[in-house]
């Protein structure tokens, strides 16, 4: 049998399948997808993925011997507070305490309220009991959270002058501080 012959519309180099349709006829699509295993449902394109939500914070450091004279010989108490004002929780904010050299053989403290303790290799328990040298910590704080630290030790028989204690935090990368100003405070005492 003759098809070209029989339809006069089809030549011997055009595919029969994909001619144009008649008016009013939906054209065949060949192959057909559902003949060759493939889905005619669509793919959805993919979303980008979201970037991450900034984190914004206030962390907040003080520190007082709640004395503005002592004497040299005598044994000193600084207390530290840092504390997160939020609105958000800061991850890896740091706290450091670099005690002067005058102040000798001290040992602190440190106790927490709302925050979620120290890291990396502390324990949330390890945050209770005695430390000595200087402090410095990377700390989880949520909103409303505060870390006390106390560090007691005695000032250098030899010291003249005065004597001044300075306390840091800093907010980690990715985190805005709203309030700098308050990360960083001086105690300082005449002798």
């Amino acid at each position: 049998m003759d098809l070209v012959a029989q339809e006069p519309s089809i030549k011997l180099e055009r595919d029969y399948f994909n001619r144009t349709p008649k008016p009013g006829y939906t054209a065949f699509v060949y192959p057909h997808p559902l003949v060759i295993g493939v889905s005619s449902t669509p793919t959805p394109t993919p979303s980008a993925t979201p970037s991450p939500t900034p984190v914004s914070a206030d962390l907040k450091v003080t520190v007082s011997d709640s004395k503005t004279a002592t004497v040299s010989g005598a044994q000193d108490t600084y207390t530290i507070v840092v504390s997160n004002l939020g609105p958000g929780t800061v991850s890896g904010a740091s706290v450091a305490d670099n005690f002067p050299i005058i102040f000798n053989n001290e040992s602190y403290t440190a106790t927490q309220v709302g925050a979620l303790g120290l890291y990396p290799g502390w324990r949330r328990l390890r945050l209770h009991g005695n430390r000595s040298g200087n402090i410095q910590n990377t700390v989880t704080m949520p909103a409303g959270s505060k870390i006390t630290y106390k560090a007691t030790g005695p000032i250098s028989a030899s010291a003249t002058g005065s004597i001044s204690d300075t306390a840091t935090t800093a907010a980690p990368s990715g985190v805005t501080d709203a309030n700098p100003a308050n990360n960083s405070t001086t105690d300082t005492d005449t002798l």
